[in-house]
């Protein structure tokens, strides 16, 4: 029989198999963790990073439109309108309601005026390109 590896009485430093199973756990939760703030990191820029997106976001800061408010405001297909809608209703972005026969939406105001608020903020203190942010493509 081999030795088997124990914290008492055996005078070994060697971890007990309760230490190296919670270790492997602390290492799994952190692991999620991770993962899990870059999934919600990634849907929610990514949600952000769409120009389609964003003008939605710009017209909706203003007031609570309709879907064919916006179609129209934007001059865009409706259905482009929807499918963009989708996204940031998913996170939360964008608020909707139907109204009898209309979709109305609305800008979560708490969510992006703080962010709207940080980003305009750092482009004054941080971007030597403010309002004109040099990008790649």
């Amino acid at each position: 029989m081999g030795a088997r590896w124990s914290a008492k009485g055996s005078g070994s430093t060697a971890p007990s198999q309760k230490d190296a199973c919670y270790a492997r756990s602390a290492s799994r939760r952190k692991s999620l963790l991770n993962r899990g703030l870059n999934e919600t990191c990634y849907g929610f820029f990514s949600a952000l990073a769409n120009p389609t997106r964003l003008a939605i976001i710009e017209k909706l800061m203003d007031r609570e439109m309709s879907v064919s408010e916006l179609a129209e405001t934007l001059s865009l297909e409706q259905s482009m309108i929807s499918h963009n809608l989708k996204l940031l209703e998913r996170c939360n972005l964008v608020f909707s309601e139907t109204r009898g026969r209309r979709k109305i939406v609305t800008a979560n105001a708490d969510t992006l005026g703080a962010l709207l608020s940080l980003v305009e903020r750092h482009g004054e203190r941080h971007c030597e390109h403010y309002g004109n942010c040099p990008h790649q493509r």
